[in-house]
C-alpha cells in the first residue's frame, strides 16, 4: 500500500484477505526482495496467503525461500508449497 499524489488523493483502508497462487519466478543477479508492508496502523496489509509459488523451479516453503520480506503494518501473510488437488 503506497500513498501517491499523482495517482490516488488518499491511500486506502486496508489490504486483506488476497490469495496469490501459481507463481514461477527466475531470478537474476542482483533481485531485490520482495516487500510486503500496510501503509500505517490504520492501513495495514493483513491474511496473504501465497500458494505454490517456485523460484528457479524450486517449491518455496518460507517467505524466506520466496525472497519475501515482512515489514511494518504486515500480518497474516502465510506461503504453502504446491497444493496438490
Amino acid at each position: 500500500m503506497k500513498f501517491n499524489p499523482t495517482y490516488n488523493p488518499a491511500p486506502g483502508r486496508l489490504i486483506s484477505d488476497i490469495l496469490i497462487e501459481n507463481i514461477n519466478v527466475m531470478t537474476g543477479d542482483g533481485e531485490e526482495p520482495s516487500i510486503i508492508a500496510g501503509y500505517d496502523d490504520d492501513h495495514p496489509v493483513e491474511n496473504v496467503r501465497i500458494v505454490n509459488m517456485r523460484r528457479d523451479g524450486k517449491v518455496c516453503m518460507t517467505l524466506e525461500d520466496a525472497n519475501i520480506e515482512l515489514r511494518d503494518h504486515a500480518s497474516g501473510v502465510r506461503i504453502e508449497g504446491a497444493v496438490r488437488s
